[in-house]
């Protein structure tokens, strides 16, 4: 048996422990989401080319970064384009 099991959500921790009898103390729920003090603005130089990983990367600073962390598929109303 795993050391911890790791869901997004405390209704699949709640479903753990009680429909397939996980201890408690083995389920920790890890949200599915991105921390907004790590990704506030407000704590990244004005000047982009400050920025190590832009220049490491040798992304231009005139050009602007979006992050996107999850799927885009079918089941989310999301057609692939082929």
């Amino acid at each position: 048996m795993p050391d911890a099991v790791l869901t997004s959500s405390t209704r699949a921790k709640r479903l753990l422990e009680g429909e397939f009898g996980v201890p408690a103390d083995t389920v920790v729920t890890l949200p599915d989401c991105a921390d907004p003090v790590a990704f506030d603005p407000a704590r990244f130089p004005e000047d982009r080319t400050e920025h190590p990983l832009r220049t490491a990367l040798g992304i231009p600073p005139e050009h602007t970064v979006v992050g996107y962390l999850g799927l885009l598929t079918d089941y989310q109303g999301i057609t692939p384009h082929h």
